[in-house]
């Protein structure tokens, strides 16, 4: 037996379909609203400061960075020229236990390492900012987490075009740092600060047999 269903009196009068001026107006409403929310984009866009050049290169050196854990260059320490090694890993510290950090070894024998967040142990070298020696040498991590910081994409940064030692190159030059990336593969090459200045490579990993 079907179920009742009680019908009022609006739902017994004849249907009566829009009008053209109705669906003019509904029309003319969507479009105001499309514009509105379009025109909202377009001033949050335009309000919005763009990456400049130099800010995309610290960008994707930061990236090159992530992907190594070791380097090998120079320091010039005052009118002096020194060869220095940067690793990251597992490091020994000063109780004997392997710590994940990164050391800094000079040719003169001093060392520097850096167990985050806040400890620093220096030795034979007699440097009053160890953090600048270590972004200088290129040590991967402490580069990388500095041009994650510096490189917010405020749009005020320049890249320039240099000749680095011969080699084609492009300068980012922040507040306090300056930065040398490799012009055709953006490889960060060189750090210079206030303090210091450094040049070096990224060395890749060498896998033994049996190691992951």
């Amino acid at each position: 037996m079907d179920r009742l269903r009680i019908v009022s009196p609006e739902d017994s009068r004849p249907r009566q379909l829009p009008t053209l001026g109705a669906v003019r107006v509904v029309g003319v409403a969507a479009v105001i609203a499309v514009g509105v929310v379009a025109g909202g984009f377009v001033l949050q866009w335009l309000g919005l400061p763009r990456a400049g050049r130099g800010d995309v290169v610290a960008a994707r050196a930061t990236v090159w960075l992530g992907r190594y854990r070791e380097t090998s260059g120079n320091l010039l320490i005052g009118n002096r020229r020194v060869h220095a090694t940067c690793v990251r890993g597992w490091i020994v510290d000063l109780s004997g236990r392997n710590r994940r950090g990164t050391l800094l070894r000079l040719a003169t024998g001093g060392t520097i390492r850096d167990f985050p967040p806040h400890t620093l142990i220096v030795r034979r070298i007699p440097i009053r900012r160890p953090i600048a020696l270590l972004q200088a040498a290129g040590c991967t991590k402490v580069l990388a987490d500095r041009l994650a910081t510096l490189s917010q994409f405020d749009g005020g940064v320049k890249a320039t075009r240099i000749d680095m030692d011969g080699v084609p190159a492009l300068v980012v030059r922040f507040p306090r740092l300056t930065l040398y990336v490799d012009r055709f593969t953006g490889k960060p090459i060189g750090v210079t600060n206030p303090w210091l200045r450094g040049n070096f490579r990224l060395i890749p990993i060498l896998h033994r047999r049996g190691s992951p």
